[in-house]
C-alpha cells in the first residue's frame, strides 16, 4: 500500500516497506475486510489504486482474471515489477498515474480496491466519483482508511490532506457518486508509536459500495 499523491519519502523507504511488521498487519487485515465484502472471484477485472509495492495486487492476482497495479511513487511500483516478475504473474499490468491530475488509462473495473491513500488525496470527493465512474455496472468500490484522528498518526505531514474520515461523511460521498448498498464498518485497529514512541491505537473503516 502506498499513496496516489507525490511524496518524495515514499523513494526513500520503497525498498524497505514490506519488512515493516504494521504494514504487514494492515494488508492481512485489509484481505479480510475485502473478503468480507466483495470475494475476489475467477473472471474478475481488478483496479487497485494507491497499490504501492503490491501487497494487496500480488494477493488479488492470484485470484482474479486481470490486475491493474496504479501509483505515482516510482519505487514503489519498481518494487511491485521485480516481485510481478519473480512471481510470472503475467495478468498484473503496473502503472504509474496520479488521478489527481492525470485522466484514467483504463476503466471497466467489477472491482476497486483502494486502502490508505484517500487521506493523500485533496479533493477526496471528486477521487470516490472519479473511480466510480470506472466501475461496470454492478462493480464494486472498496475503500480502506483511518477513521477521524489527531494528527499522530503520520509523523511527517507532507503530502497528508486529511486526519481520517468520518464515517457517516464517507457514506454519503459514496452515495453522491451515484453507488448504492453502501456497508461502512471497522476494518481494522492498529497500534503504533507516535512520534514520542508512545503507542497509540488507530482505527480503520472499510466501506464498500456497488455501482447500480
Amino acid at each position: 500500500m502506498s499513496n496516489p499523491y507525490p511524496r518524495t519519502d515514499f523513494e526513500q523507504v520503497a525498498a524497505t516497506w514490506d519488512d515493516n511488521p504494521l504494514i504487514q498487519e494492515l494488508a492481512r487485515a485489509v484481505r479480510l475486510a475485502l473478503a468480507g465484502h466483495c470475494a475476489p472471484r475467477p473472471g474478475m477485472r481488478v483496479l487497485d489504486y494507491g497499490c504501492g509495492t503490491g501487497l494487496a495486487a500480488l494477493a488479488l492476482a492470484a485470484e482474479v482474471a486481470e490486475v491493474e497495479g496504479w501509483d505515482s511513487s516510482p519505487g514503489m511500483l519498481a518494487e511491485l515489477e521485480a516481485k510481478r516478475r519473480a512471481a510470472g504473474l503475467d495478468n498484473l499490468r503496473i502503472r504509474q498515474i496520479d488521478l489527481v491530475a492525470e485522466p484514467a488509462p483504463a476503466s471497466g473495473f467489477d472491482l476497486i480496491h483502494s486502502a490508505m491513500a484517500l487521506h493523500h488525496v485533496p479533493d477526496v470527493g471528486a477521487m470516490i466519483a472519479r473511480l466510480a465512474g470506472l466501475l461496470v455496472p454492478g462493480g464494486t468500490l472498496f475503500l480502506v482508511d483511518l477513521d477521524c484522528e489527531d494528527g499522530s498518526f503520520h509523523a511527517d505531514h507532507e503530502g497528508v490532506c486529511h486526519h481520517g474520515f468520518d464515517r457517516e461523511w464517507i457514506a454519503e460521498t459514496l452515495a453522491a457518486a451515484g453507488l448504492e448498498r453502501i456497508r461502512v464498518e471497522t476494518a481494522h485497529r492498529l497500534v503504533k508509536p507516535d512520534a514520542a514512541g508512545v503507542g497509540r491505537r488507530y482505527s480503520m473503516f472499510c466501506a464498500s459500495a456497488v455501482r447500480g
